[in-house]
């Protein structure tokens, strides 16, 4: 197989598993997502359009936060993408408050959003 053909099989691989993890959240019926649909750079910079090393260079100037658009943890580590956000970040280019909700819901979403009871 080539590099290519891997690359797209892991990133296969990995939007399965996580379909796994929320038919499996569905079935439950638990509330709240329980995890957030993380994706490398290759596939986040094929759903932007881009190649990988833009989506590094231009997260600030597209207005994406750490926590939200991507995770990045330490200086040199990997970063990951949050698939369903940089959807939202796309469809709504034109539109930011809408984004801004979305960005809003994704925050309360979180166990650290939701309200004490």
């Amino acid at each position: 197989m080539t590099t290519d053909a891997n690359a797209k099989l892991e990133n296969l691989t990995q939007m399965v598993e996580a379909l796994v993890l929320e038919v499996r959240r569905l079935k439950s019926g638990s509330s709240g997502s329980g995890f957030v649909l993380t994706i490398s750079a290759q596939h986040a910079a094929d759903i932007v359009g881009c190649h990988p090393s833009k989506l590094s260079r231009n997260r600030r100037e597209w207005g994406w936060i750490n926590g939200v658009h991507f995770f990045k943890r330490d200086k040199g580590s990997t970063v990951l993408y949050n698939q369903p956000m940089i959807e939202d970040w796309l469809v709504n280019a034109n539109n930011p408050h809408a984004h801004q909700r979305a960005i809003e819901n994704f925050r309360r979403s979180l166990p650290s959003g939701k309200k004490k009871k």
